[in-house]
């Protein structure tokens, strides 16, 4: 009873907001150039916070407790702390961004871009979304991936009643037609997700989205303006994943920006964490530098697509010169170049010989003259020899996983190879990897020869961050090059650079930019993942002909 009632209430406050902006003006005037979306904006700014809830399926009452930051007037007079907010004394209505933080963050943990914001005429409203703190397990997660987008649209639905109501603070603070949508990492990946089902968010601001995260959000589903900002020193969610989503926007959908920063990782934030960088804070961009460039670009992004200002590509930094961003946008006029990740230099790897030269070659059916282990490095997990069939890797407990590291290190390789999983089920894999450092740095081609599912992974051991792979394409795609059951695959693996390229039996199926590595070992492997169905016997895989080339 109590969700009807309320659902009554948002829908009679929408169309009281409706009536209210069809009778009053826009807040922000339309303009023939807009100030510097870099430099504070001409509102100072002031914030409240309020308790939004609504009933779950299941009958619990959520609760969400949601920081506000509106524009004031500059003249307005100070109110001391922690007294009560100062009524805006300039006229709304004013477009409004609902804010999604990061996993277990709040929206302070980004106020310095969110009073920008409010400065350049912006109601920001950031909910925090209580994600499970500590004895984080599935359920948990699960349920915060469940709960996000609604919590988004909710606040949405709050703040316009709010809008709507007799409240001084907020009464016509909103224009309902001018509703966006932004976030950082997993609350990127809500931005993405709430564009796709909730029609009136008009534009979106994801930053380092991770777009890992399932139910996955579909590039080819863009329907509304979008910016996109990811750092090629991300450790959390690779550049890679961001790039490829950016890539598969169509070029008919509207428009659609990159922002791509080469000395930044994760912390699109108020400050740098250790743990964000793949290399470390005091390796990657001034905190400072990097906090002006997210201001300029966002602001200039939301000033045109959500406010209604006129805004050129030279604000939006889309003709910037300079190594160290750039920002792109998608046209349906020419191809985007999506900027590739900067290399790193090279160390310790093998003598730089000439690009075609055969480093390493053996056909893998005999022990005599062999490069391989004759035996299992780990014999409780796996065995390991050469047999007639081929270098035989066969791994003995369920959901592990069996491997061997080839002789030598390298940097620019292409490693190919014949593989055959014997009677393989959707829960085994077959992989390549280059540029080892251990089992938890790496780069890893993973491909099932049951089902076609292929992947590139960067192994990354980041504290806080779970799981140490992420894959760097797609999570569920489909190789079709990929023969089916236990036929012989040719798999050959390519790292040169900072582009990681896949070709199977031939065909190049998907290729890739990260810097995280620049050298190391090559391994050959076999595996079971976790979470599956018991359905088959133990992976078993047979090697053949490997061939190692200098790139």
């Amino acid at each position: 009873m109590r969700g009807r009632i309320l659902g009554a209430f948002l829908s009679f406050a929408v169309v009281a907001a409706l009536a209210a902006w069809i009778a009053s003006p826009p807040g922000l005037p339309f303009q023939s150039v807009v100030p510097d979306p870099g430099e504070p904006g001409p509102y100072a700014v002031d914030q409240s916070t309020e308790t939004f809830s609504r009933t779950l399926p299941d009958g619990r009452t959520r609760a969400v407790v949601t920081q506000i930051w509106y524009p004031v007037s500059k003249d307005a007079p100070t109110t001391p702390a922690r007294a009560a907010p100062r009524i805006a004394t300039i006229a709304g209505p004013f477009p409004l961004i609902v804010f999604s933080h990061g996993y277990q963050g709040a929206p302070v943990n980004y106020g310095l871009l969110l009073r920008h914001l409010a400065s350049h005429g912006f109601v920001v409203a950031g909910p925090d979304h209580q994600d499970c703190r500590a004895q984080c397990g599935r359920a948990e997660y699960a349920e915060a991936i469940a709960v996000r987008p609604d919590d988004v649209s909710m606040v949405l639905d709050s703040m316009l009643a709010l809008s709507a109501g007799d409240k001084p603070l907020y009464k016509g603070l909103i224009d309902l037609r001018r509703v966006g949508v932004a976030g950082h990492s997993f609350g990127g990946w809500t931005t993405l997700t709430v564009l796709q089902r909730d029609p009136r968010f008009a534009a979106g601001l994801a930053m380092a989205p991770a777009t890992w995260i399932t139910p996955s959000p579909d590039a080819q589903q863009v329907s509304k303006p979008v910016l996109l900002m990811a750092g090629v020193l991300d450790s959390m969610v690779p550049y890679a994943m961001t790039a490829r989503f950016f890539s598969d926007i169509p070029a008919s959908a509207p428009d659609h920006y990159l922002l791509a920063v080469q000395s930044a990782g994760h912390q699109f934030y108020d400050r740098c964490i250790q743990s964000f960088v793949t290399t470390s804070c005091f390796a990657s961009m001034p905190q400072g530098q990097l906090q002006a460039l997210e201001n300029r670009v966002a602001t200039a992004f939301l000033l045109k697509y959500l406010a209604g200002q006129r805004v050129t590509d030279d604000q939006l930094g889309v003709h910037d010169d300079s190594p160290e961003y750039a920002v792109v946008k998608g046209s349906a006029e020419f191809a985007v170049v999506v900027p590739t990740a900067r290399p790193f230099p090279a160390a310790n790897s093998t003598p730089e010989v000439a690009a075609g030269t055969v480093l390493l070659k053996d056909d893998l059916t005999s022990a005599q003259g062999g490069q391989l282990p004759a035996s299992s490095g780990d014999p409780a997990r796996f065995d390991a020899g050469y047999t007639a069939g081929g270098y035989e890797i066969a791994v003995k407990q369920p959901a592990d996983q069996g491997e061997v590291a080839l002789p030598g290190n390298y940097s620019d390789v292409s490693v190919a190879v014949d593989v055959e999983l014997l009677d393989p089920v959707p829960s085994q894999y077959v992989f390549v990897a280059c540029r080892v450092k251990d089992a938890s740095a790496q780069y890893r081609l993973v491909f099932r020869p049951a089902n076609g599912m292929l992947s590139i992974n960067r192994w990354l051991m980041v504290p806080g961050a779970g799981s140490p792979w992420r894959g760097l394409v797609p999570a569920g795609f489909v190789a079709d090059a990929i023969l089916r059951g236990s036929a012989t695959n040719h798999a050959e693996l390519t790292c040169r650079g900072t582009t990681m390229t896949a070709r199977i039996n031939g065909i190049t199926v998907v290729s890739v930019s990260d810097n995280t590595y620049a050298t190391g070992q090559v391994w050959l492997g076999v595996g079971e993942s976790p979470g599956f169905p018991s359905m088959g016997g133990r992976p078993v895989a047979h090697f053949r002909n490997l061939v190692i080339t200098a790139q």
